[in-house]
C-alpha cells in the first residue's frame, strides 16, 4: 500500500522484480520499451493492458 503517494520499500522491491518493469523509485514506475510498444499494439487492437503480465521477458 502507498503511504502519502510513495511505495514502500517491499513495494518497490516487488515491483523491480516484474520483467515488464525497468525501473521503480519512491513514486514513479517505469516500464520496459518492450512492454510500453506491446501495451499500445494492444489497446490499438482494442485488448486492456491493465495489468503486468508474469513471468515474461
Amino acid at each position: 500500500m502507498m503511504i502519502d503517494g510513495k511505495f514502500t520499500a517491499k513495494e518497490r522491491s516487488y515491483l523491480a522484480s516484474l520483467p515488464a518493469v525497468k525501473s521503480v523509485s519512491a513514486s514513479h514506475i517505469r516500464y520496459t520499451d518492450q512492454f510500453r510498444v506491446e501495451c499500445m499494439c494492444r489497446y490499438r487492437a482494442g485488448i486492456a493492458c491493465g495489468y503486468l503480465p508474469r513471468g515474461r521477458s
